[in-house]
């Protein structure tokens, strides 16, 4: 029906979403564009571009999250009860993409939340290392001291992050995929070396 003319289809369902959008992708001459609905400043259903946030790579995640952070950031030190709770949020919405990360970079989206299928062949580039786990453990319980949600044994009079210590554990995570789609790619390559039928010498 695409392909001769445009259509508007309006969903809650984030599987079904991501199907409509891999399926335009396989179709020739058929465009998607994503757009979710909000309620941003007491009014409702404003379109934002994009995917929702729960259908969002972690590279969206993390561009997501700088910008957010640039839009806060101006509050620290003028107004520290609207930062402490913007920065608390968050490090919510970090956490979460930590989490996203180990489903889409880490088991290299062996299992998706949103999908269909188990893709066992994916599993050729996936492995966790000592190192790769301490960095994961170390930044998702640094999520939950700052973030909103968690019950904190901290004075009161203790603010969350300045925005470049905010920013360094943002980019924490993005420099994280990046080491571990390499190693992960390595790991492939050895493996589907390993997998290679092996020539006898003959002589």
């Amino acid at each position: 029906e695409s392909k001769k003319r445009q259509g508007l289809i309006f969903t809650h369902d984030i599987a079904f979403l991501l199907d409509l959008q891999e399926k335009a992708g396989e179709l020739i001459g058929i465009h998607f564009t994503a757009q979710t609905i909000l309620q941003q400043n007491e009014a409702a259903g404003v379109p934002n571009d994009g995917l929702p946030w729960h259908a969002m790579s972690v590279k969206d995640r993390l561009e997501y999250l700088r910008n957010k952070l640039n839009e806060i950031k101006a509050l620290c030190g003028a107004e520290m009860v609207r930062y402490d709770k913007a920065v608390a949020f968050l490090y919510a919405l970090l956490r979460e993409t930590w989490e996203a990360t180990i489903e889409e970079v880490v088991f290299n989206k062996t299992i998706i939340r949103h999908g269909s299928e188990v893709q066992t062949f994916r599993l050729r580039q996936v492995g966790v290392t000592t190192e790769q786990y301490r960095v994961i453990d170390i930044n998702m319980s640094k999520c939950s001291m700052w973030m909103a949600g968690h019950d904190k044994s901290k004075k009161l009079d203790v603010h969350r992050p300045a925005p470049n210590d905010v920013l360094a554990d943002i980019d924490a995570l993005s420099t994280f995929a990046r080491e571990c789609k390499k190693a992960g790619e390595a790991l492939r390559i050895g493996r589907e070396a390993d997998l290679e039928p092996k020539v006898s010498n003959v002589g």
